[in-house]
């Protein structure tokens, strides 16, 4: 993976060798529709590094799983930073700013923020709309990539699919006429979980184990709009993180009481094919939001099937005032003899400003649990978000 950052960084001073410095300064994002109008393929600007965008984020909310355990509120705020050198590279600096403990879902926050990266756009003998983006970003992938899902406790199959969607690694992007793509390599999770257990063998608690990622995760997505739809196929191809539905013990469900349904397997790196095709259309008021996603876990010589399924309305009450979402989801995790996880979930959406919004939601998840128990395990979740951007 080292090697590949190297050629990648060599391919960018390559194509930058050319540029000559301008005294202009353009803080606006590379626009990769079209190519930037430039009088010379020989006289780029490039421009100088100028002044930066400061931006800050509060996003705070109220959580309650079931009626035994307490409330958590989860603040995740942070502190944005962005700017442009010319027409051909942008930044993206994302700090999160925990001010409370996350207990259980930082494997959801942290996830869905943190983004470091830069994107070189315009690049000389590659066709226009071509971009490369360097750094740790959230890679494209499935009905994620077209949803609000960093913003929105009501998530999409992803995780479930591959274990993780923000990572270190590399994307290529552009288009071919009405067809969009994007190519990426992630790191890929470097460690697995392990118990420390004490001298009378009694478990005190978990540590992360270092570990070689043999097989670096790829992320491939196709997509092309037509009318007012947009179809996609995605693919992911490595080594990740398992999602279980069943909750058999393992060192990270201490949190379970505050951690709706199954969750990620880090105990140990199964080799994951996963796809998906996702559909999204737009219907007046209303946007409607599908996928199918399948896919094989492969550990040692066991191989699990998997499958998911995924629905999603959008219907604008009042443009900019009042939205309702509603959301339907399953998934089976492959495994012998667990049920599938089903999820029902509604939130309602009350503009304060343009982006500044206050949801309030439910979810009802039929957690997937061995059919030998007919009880099954149910979560209600209920929460409160207060959303503003500065």
């Amino acid at each position: 993976m080292k090697r590949l950052y190297v050629l990648i960084i060599i391919l960018f001073g390559t194509c930058l060798s050319n540029f000559t410095l301008a005294q202009e300064f353009d803080f606006s994002s590379p626009n990769l529709d079209k190519q930037s109008d430039k009088k010379s393929k020989d006289d780029i600007p490039l421009g100088s590094f100028g002044a930066l965008n400061l931006g800050i984020l509060f996003d705070v909310r109220y959580m309650t799983v079931g009626t035994n355990a307490p409330g958590t509120v989860v603040h995740v705020n942070e502190l944005n930073i962005t700017g442009n050198i010319g027409d051909n590279i942008s930044i993206l600096a994302e700090q999160l700013l925990p001010t409370s403990i996350l207990s259980g879902i930082e494997d959801q926050v942290g996830d869905d923020h943190g983004f470091v990266y830069a994107i070189f756009a315009n690049i000389p003998a590659l066709p226009a709309g071509t971009a490369f983006k360097i750094g740790r970003f959230r890679f494209k992938w499935g009905i994620d990539a077209v949803l609000d899902a960093p913003a929105n406790p009501i998530y999409p199959l992803t995780r479930k699919n591959i274990g993780f969607i923000t990572d270190r690694g590399l994307e290529l992007a552009g288009f071919f006429g009405d067809l969009d793509y994007t190519l990426g390599i992630a790191d890929g999770p470097q460690f697995i979980e392990q118990e420390v257990m004490d001298v009378s063998n009694s478990r005190i608690g978990v540590v992360n184990k270092s570990v070689q990622n043999n097989s670096n995760p790829v992320f491939l997505r196709l997509s092309s709009k037509f009318s007012s739809s947009k179809i996609g196929l995605s693919y992911f191809d490595g080594q990740s993180w398992a999602y279980v539905n069943f909750l058999d013990y393992m060192p990270n469900t201490s949190k379970r009481s505050r951690h709706p349904g199954g969750m990620a397997d880090r105990q140990k790196l199964l080799y994951r094919q996963h796809g998906a095709i996702d559909y999204l259309v737009k219907l007046g008021k209303l946007d409607l939001a599908l996928e199918y996603s399948q896919g094989v876990d492969t550990d040692s010589n066991k191989k699990y099937q998997t499958k998911g399924y995924f629905s999603r309305i959008d219907y604008m009450i009042k443009p900019q005032k009042l939205s309702l979402q509603i959301q339907y989801d399953q998934y089976n995790d492959g495994r012998p003899d667990v049920k599938d996880e089903k999820s029902l979930s509604t939130g309602l959406q009350i503009f304060i400003h343009d982006q500044a919004f206050i949801r309030v939601g439910y979810i009802y998840n039929h957690l997937g649990i061995s059919s030998e128990d007919r009880i099954g395990m149910f979560d209600d979740v209920g929460f409160v978000q207060f959303y503003l951007p500065l």
